[in-house]
């Protein structure tokens, strides 16, 4: 009798663990515990009924034994149904958690004397010949007048013409003076600062509600609001007449072209991911995700902008929290910086700069090798 009564007991104590193995993953530590119990119970009971050397009992036995065998696959089962989210860098050509950071530093000196003397002999010789050299000019000029003949663009250059033009060019150059420094400044900060884009990915059967992100940067560092920004440069003044078609007005033609509505972006799917957020007293960088299915990486749009001064290698601790893990899931990312400097002669004119375009600073993020 002893024996049917511990088989009962047996038999409750596994279907108690089954239950906990399959109602939530919150619970799965308890229910493991439970197969640990059911499986040492059941050993005693095999022990017992093979001492005693009843059939019947063997096969109560067996059954015991086969039910912790059920409830310890149940258990697997559950584990199997969990998110397993990650958190990966986005580099130039895919993603990476061990990725490279090369930036560039400018260190040529500015020469802002020998630019703004460029750009004054630029702009003057744009300005027309003080005396006309052309017999047909003079010809029409007796013919219409001096003020129709500079009118139509013609002539030579007045002193009120010059005069003009060179007030002018005296304020672009004092403006190209002061946007100099502005660059100076600019050129300085900007390859300090890490804009991090991250991929948050799922390989787990069912998705991670409710997530929260955290990746932990190093003290050092610093969170950055916003990217310094660069004002375009003034242009440069060329001499330009005003011809007969200023003086009547352009003729001015509607747009013919459409532009692009809201609704041809429709189709554009926008990112699951709200932040970054920067946590008070360290630099933890936290992420939102309302939901991370699997199979379906997610990109935040807005990146993470830290400043970042010295080389070197770097550990990034990260984890992630939702609603359906019992406990985060951790890991790392390795992120190695690495400058190089820009030697060279003086920058003596805005060519070398590169403002015909926009200027730039070289940043690249890598994977390692």
């Amino acid at each position: 009798m002893w024996v049917a009564a511990l088989l009962v007991l047996v038999a409750v104590a596994g279907a108690a663990s089954f239950w906990l193995g399959i109602a939530s993953s919150s619970a799965l530590g308890d229910a493991a515990l439970g197969v640990s119990i059911v499986a040492a119970v059941g050993v005693l009971v095999a022990v017992a009924v093979a001492l005693r050397g009843n059939e019947h009992q063997r096969q109560l036995a067996k059954d015991v034994k086969r039910l912790a065998e059920l409830t310890e696959s149940s258990l697997e089962e559950a584990r199997a149904q969990r998110p397993e989210p990650t958190v990966a860098f986005v580099i130039k050509d895919g993603f990476a958690q061990e990725a490279v950071w090369s930036r560039s530093h400018d260190a040529r000196l500015i020469d802002t004397e020998a630019i703004i003397a460029s750009e004054r002999g630029l702009a003057m010789a744009t300005l027309p010949s003080p005396t006309g050299s052309d017999p047909h000019a003079h010809s029409l000029q007796g013919l219409f007048g001096a003020s129709t003949f500079a009118m139509l663009g013609l002539g030579p250059l007045t002193d009120d013409e010059r005069s003009d033009f060179v007030k002018g060019l005296n304020e672009y150059l004092k403006s190209l003076g002061s946007w100099l420094g502005q660059y100076d400044a600019w050129r300085k900060r900007m390859p300090l600062i890490f804009s991090g884009k991250f991929r948050f990915s799922n390989s787990g059967r069912v998705p991670a509600r409710d997530a929260r992100v955290y990746l932990d940067f190093p003290d050092a560092f610093q969170a950055v609001e916003e990217l310094p920004e660069l004002p375009q440069p003034p242009r440069r003044p060329r001499f330009r007449r005003r011809t007969l078609q200023d003086l009547i007005g352009a003729t001015t033609f509607p747009n013919l072209y459409r532009p692009l509505g809201a609704s041809a972006l429709a189709n554009v799917r926008r990112s699951n991911v709200t932040g970054p957020t920067f946590g008070k007293g360290s630099l933890r960088v936290g992420f939102k995700i309302e939901k991370l299915l699997h199979g379906v990486p997610e990109v935040n749009e807005e990146a993470a902008l830290i400043m970042i001064e010295h080389d070197g290698a770097y550990t990034i601790p990260w984890e992630i929290h939702s609603e359906n893990l019992s406990e985060p899931a951790k890991g790392e990312l390795a992120l190695q910086v690495e400058s190089r400097t820009q030697e060279g002669s003086a920058i003596t004119s805005l060519d070398d700069i590169g403002v015909v375009t926009d200027p730039e600073v070289d940043q690249e993020l890598a994977g390692t090798d």
